[in-house]
């Protein structure tokens, strides 16, 4: 999936085991405090 520079999204994990890897140039920039990444089982 490439999904364009500056859009919004998400994605939903619908098995378990299932990996995700996110590649994008540069650093990781929290563009405020509720943009993280949360993990939720």
């Amino acid at each position: 999936m490439n999904i364009p520079i500056g859009q919004w999204h998400t994605v939903r994990v619908l098995e378990s085991g299932t990996v995700i890897l996110e590649c994008k140039d540069g650093a990781y920039e929290p563009l405020g405090e509720g943009d993280i990444f949360k993990f939720i089982v």
